[in-house]
């Protein structure tokens, strides 16, 4: 008997809660520097947002089981009940909120190149379902973005199984130029969204059971939804210049040479 797969995704509100603080998604962040207003990398890149740059700021996921990738490890769950023993199959769900020095204004600036976990040439192939993935709404002052999330909802019905990739997934990418070119560093940083319950943030897809299709007879996995803890760790620092750095080392350049020459 051949087995398929389908996907009954639980509603949100009717997933149970995390029960383990072994079981977590971990969030990744890194940057590169642009040219202010595009996607474009700089040409000789050094670490800071010098005057004309910006940051492209880029958020991961993966989910994990005891440090290791969640997918095809067994966990527990109390719904549907009875209850008992499924196997994860990939990721079902997140909502983040992005948030810039905890909400000052240190942080404040514009937002755009967004890329979302989008499958496709938009995106890397992630598995999030076309249409249900959202950079989030950008705040007042540009210091916050609320509601970055996605999920990987499949319609029911034979042949159709969940997407396990799972190894740092893409969520995010944005850019982000600052208000001013101060001299600080800006942390950025994911938390769980004001916008959904406690607890509520990110969620896996087990499969807990077999279906039969009354057309077939064939097979296939009944799935339901489990939400995890989350790791968003520090975030990540980017460092600002007042001036481009290279035009710093020049005008040191010049004191040296003017005072050597005295």
């Amino acid at each position: 008997m051949k087995t398929r797969a389908t996907l009954a995704l639980a509603v949100v509100a009717g997933l149970p809660a995390a029960a383990s603080a072994q079981e977590t998604f971990q969030v990744f962040y890194t940057f590169e520097e642009v040219n202010a207003g595009t996607v474009t990398p700089v040409a000789a890149p050094n670490g800071t947002i010098d005057p004309g740059e910006a940051a492209r700021i880029r958020l991961g996921i993966t989910a994990l089981v005891n440090g290791s990738n969640a997918v095809g490890q067994n966990t527990s769950y109390t719904d549907p009940a009875p209850g008992g023993t499924g196997t994860i199959k990939g990721i079902g769900s997140f909502v983040y909120d992005i948030v810039g020095d905890n909400g000052a204004t240190t942080a404040n600036g514009t937002w755009g190149g967004f890329i979302g976990g989008l499958v496709g040439p938009t995106g890397n192939g992630a598995p999030f379902s076309a249409g249900t993935v959202s950079p989030g709404t950008v705040q007042p002052g540009g210091n916050q973005i609320h509601g970055t999330g996605g999920s990987q909802f499949i319609a029911s019905g034979p042949g159709v199984t969940a997407n396990g990739t799972n190894n740092n997934v893409q969520i995010f990418r944005g850019v982000w130029q600052p208000a001013d070119y101060t001299a600080r560093t800006v942390n950025w940083r994911a938390r769980a969204s004001i916008l959904v319950p406690t607890g509520q943030q990110n969620s896996v897809l087990f499969a807990y059971g077999l279906g039969t299709d009354p057309a077939t007879g064939d097979e296939y996995d009944l799935y339901a939804g489990k939400y995890f803890g989350s790791t968003f760790g520090n975030g990540i620092n980017i460092p600002i210049a007042p001036a481009p750095s290279s035009l710093a080392l020049l005008g040191l350049g010049a004191l040296v040479a003017g005072g050597r020459r005295r």
